[in-house]
């Protein structure tokens, strides 16, 4: 990789990074139930994943059972949404942040060794 591309992919992480370290407080503040909080983040997620997933469909190479896994690993992404929905109703603001960057590595790490 370049510099130039280097650079342009870590700006993108880092907008990426402090878009989503401000849910915790904007869900605090909307006064929701978790269960709603949880639905609508999931919901609002699916046309962003499906653009995803049909741009990438022809360079596609992963078995039947590596997709399987994948959408195994979605069903029980759910109930561990709802769970730390939950538990910010019972924590500070700042807590709930910390809970939240913990809670998307853990995800992230066992999505990369179901590969």
């Amino acid at each position: 990789m370049t510099v130039g591309v280097d650079r342009r992919a870590m700006l993108i992480a880092l907008v990426g990074a402090a878009v989503i370290s401000f849910s915790p407080v904007f869900y605090v503040y909307s006064n929701t139930n978790p269960s709603t909080g949880a639905f609508f983040r999931m919901l609002y997620a699916l046309p962003i994943l499906g653009l995803l997933a049909f741009r990438i469909r022809k360079s596609d190479t992963r078995s039947s059972q590596a997709r399987w896994m994948a959408f195994g690993a979605g069903l029980i992404l759910a109930p561990d949404m709802l769970s730390y929905h939950i538990s910010m109703n019972y924590m500070p603001t700042k807590s709930s942040l910390f809970c939240h960057h913990n809670n998307e590595h853990l995800t992230h790490n066992q999505l990369l060794l179901s590969k």
